[in-house]
């Protein structure tokens, strides 16, 4: 499954992509956050969910992490847990006062 059926989330992705996935304190080099971002772009969903799990509980208050976690367990239909993933996309974003910048 690609992005490409999420034409409006798309254009979000352009907004977000790297968007909240600097390095937290406890990975100093990002590799956790940019592993998760790769594995999403790739449609690596597997991949995507382990990279992004362990990315979100190094550093939770990234919302591009949960943003590439939601699509994850879209893929994967656990939409449940995309729904949630997405819901906690939405607050972090509210939380960061970039959401006007980067949404309109």
């Amino acid at each position: 499954m690609s992005l490409a059926p999420f034409p409006i989330l798309l254009i979000l992705a352009a907004g977000v992509a790297g968007a909240g996935t600097q390095a937290p304190a406890g990975d100093p080099e990002g590799n956790a956050a940019a592993r998760c971002e790769r594995a999403a772009q790739a449609g690596d969903w597997e991949s995507a969910v382990t990279e992004c799990e362990a990315a979100r509980a190094a550093f939770p208050e990234s919302f591009g992490i949960h943003y590439f976690l939601g699509f994850a367990y879209e893929a994967r239909e656990s939409w449940s847990r995309a729904a949630d993933a997405f819901a906690a996309f939405l607050e972090a974003v509210g939380e960061t006062g970039e959401a006007e910048n980067r949404f309109g």
